[in-house]
């Protein structure tokens, strides 16, 4: 059976890397200029630059355009809080756009219609593995002298630049989610050369922190392997499914809450309306860092092999009904297989059918934020997207799993919408 939250990083590597942070490396950047110069060859890019998060690498570019004050950025709604905060503390307007379910990238038709004449740049987020609408917005941008920026944190696909009518920039998260990581980190990538000169930073990231990180990474990892998944893991979940069905279906959401203090430099995805960005987010992109990022990277032909596989596995096995409640552009286009996104009517009946047989799947625990009260200002009514964050649910495709629980899992999917 499948767990949702299953990392990508083998144990292995984990615990590798918590034994690297008592090395003397922690505070050199020996290997920095290695990992970097492997990054841009995957991404066929001709330049790129490391930071501490995703969210700081969007920040620092922004500030470095220096866009008039209050010009509009348009974006879809699921997305971690502080790539708003990004905006916002760039005296920029974040305009947000609905979403389409074949893909879960912009709605064309919205796109057009909130393009004005204060609109300087359209920021895409490749979710789920899904292809984004490269060619469209390539085209609209172009006609509208707009600055495309793509997020490809959950894709980054090889010799990405390549691509016809990709992005110009690309802005990718290594945290300890994503396939390429470096537990947190994250990465500009221009497809030319580039003007900007990544900002200087002085200290380096609270190794306190990072054991901590480790050390919870590590937990969830034992809890979701396959032997103690599905032996005692699924055993709980299901019972707590009976007893506490609040807890249940809120126990990722209370794992965040649990996690926000000041320890937590990143705040999780809680959402928090930023006067500025904590000074302990600006760190050094480290040594230690960069060997995680190089172990993941090196694994990439690896991973996107037993995706593909995982993905064509699906797609044999899943029943007809299963297959036609799948965002389209999974079915049509393997773009990079992260996990199967399928529409549910009622989530938490779905949810309790199939956590009793071992399953346990979710949805976007990333925000919504064009609803987040913190956002109020900008608010709008996204119905699709609505829809999107509350009834799109996942089937994991995760390169560390076995066969016979993918297809044990798709039998219960067949089951329930054959029921």
């Amino acid at each position: 059976m499948i767990p949702r939250g299953q990392f990508h990083i083998p144990a292995t590597t984990l615990i590798g890397s918590f034994f690297n942070l008592w090395r003397g490396d922690y505070f050199s950047e020996v290997g920095v200029s290695s990992f970097k110069s492997d990054l841009t060859k995957h991404l066929a890019a001709k330049q790129v630059e490391l930071f501490s998060s995703c969210r700081i690498a969007f920040y620092s570019y922004l500030k470095d355009l220096n866009l008039p004050k209050g010009s509009e950025v348009l974006l879809t709604p699921i997305t971690i809080p502080d790539m708003v905060n990004a905006l916002v503390l760039n005296g920029l307007k974040p305009v947000f756009v609905e979403m389409d379910k074949a893909d879960h990238s912009f709605n064309i038709s919205d796109l057009k219609n909130k393009i004005s004449g204060n609109t300087k740049l359209i920021l895409s987020t490749s979710l789920c593995g899904l292809r984004p609408k490269n060619r469209e917005l390539f085209e609209i941008s172009k006609e509208n002298n707009l600055l495309y920026i793509e997020d490809i944190s959950q894709s980054p696909v090889q010799n990405y630049f390549e691509q016809d009518h990709c992005a110009q920039v690309t802005v990718i998260s290594l945290s300890v989610g994503k396939t390429i990581t470096t537990l947190v980190g994250g990465a500009l990538a221009f497809g030319e050369k580039s003007t900007f000169k990544r900002p200087e930073f002085h200290s380096y990231p609270l190794k306190d922190y990072f054991k901590r990180q480790l050390r919870e990474n590590l937990k969830i990892d034992i809890f979701t392997s396959p032997f103690i998944y599905r032996f005692f893991t699924r055993f709980c979940l299901a019972l707590l499914s009976i007893f506490n069905k609040d807890y249940y279906f809120n126990i990722h959401k209370q794992n965040l809450v649990s996690k926000y203090n000041e320890l937590d430099i990143f705040f999780d995805d809680i959402p928090v309306l930023r006067v500025e960005f904590p000074k302990n987010l600006f760190f050094r992109f480290n040594s230690w860092m960069a060997k995680l990022g190089q172990a993941t990277l090196n694994n990439w032909h690896s991973s996107l092999s037993r995706r593909k596989a995982h993905r064509e596995l699906f797609l044999r096995e899943a029943s007809d009904k299963l297959k036609s409640i799948t965002a389209a552009n999974f079915s049509e286009d393997d773009y990079f297989p992260l996990r199967a996104p399928f529409y549910v009517e009622r989530p938490e009946e779905f949810q309790l059918f199939c956590i009793k047989r071992g399953l346990d799947c979710g949805n976007y625990g990333l925000n919504l934020c064009n609803e987040e009260e913190v956002f109020q200002e900008f608010r709008q009514s996204l119905p699709i997207s609505r829809e999107i964050k509350e009834h799109c649910f996942f089937l994991n495709l995760n390169e560390k799993l076995k066969r016979d629980d993918i297809v044990k899992s798709i039998k219960i999917l067949n089951d329930y919408f054959g029921e």
